[in-house]
């Protein structure tokens, strides 16, 4: 309806990189250390993570707040009210869509320049590489088809993939006797 284009960043190996990350001692973590040195920890105490965490299970979460804080804080987006992950805002008067997905992300305006301009200012606050993608062809597995009359969102590629994988498409496939309804 109002012609804009959609371009997807794509943070490469972000879990990989540190950001400045805190995390809050939990309880099993205080009992494993009580029996590891014999000493305790205090509840509440907080840690400044070091290394990469990938595979903690708060990881996702904190990549979350951290990339939600640069996108709200620095750029001035706000998230709509059902979607937190989905902003919008201004950036230099013309309106933007922005969509997070932990780290993969899609910016959606009138021209290509504003859309790269947002992803500059955003690669100036990871640690992590920001990849472009250019005109988002693909975002987490769903397919989008842009033109300059329509965008079409669909997922053919992945149906296809399922009516192969079970045989559906072979002329040679013999439907079952007494079929399991849907």
């Amino acid at each position: 309806m109002k012609n804009y284009i959609a371009i997807g960043a794509d943070a490469s190996n972000a879990f990989a990189k540190k950001a400045t990350l805190y995390v809050m001692v939990d309880r099993p973590y205080r009992e494993w250390y009580h029996k590891k040195s014999d000493r305790n920890v205090t509840k509440g105490y907080i840690l400044r993570v070091y290394h990469a965490i990938q595979g903690h299970p708060e990881a996702p979460r904190l990549r979350s707040v951290f990339k939600d804080n640069i996108i709200q804080t620095k750029l001035g987006f706000k998230p709509t009210t059902r979607e937190k992950c989905l902003y919008r805002g201004e950036y230099e008067g013309k309106e933007v869509l922005f969509l997070r997905q932990v780290d993969d992300f899609s910016v959606v305006t009138e021209c290509t320049d504003i859309c790269n301009k947002v992803v500059d200012e955003i690669r100036e606050y990871l640690k992590a590489s920001l990849k472009d993608l250019g005109k988002v062809k693909r975002f987490n597995g769903v397919e989008i088809d842009q033109t300059k009359y329509y965008v079409k969102i669909h997922n053919l590629q992945y149906i296809e993939k399922i009516l192969t994988r079970h045989g559906w498409l072979h002329d040679t496939y013999k439907h079952p006797k007494n079929p399991v309804p849907m």
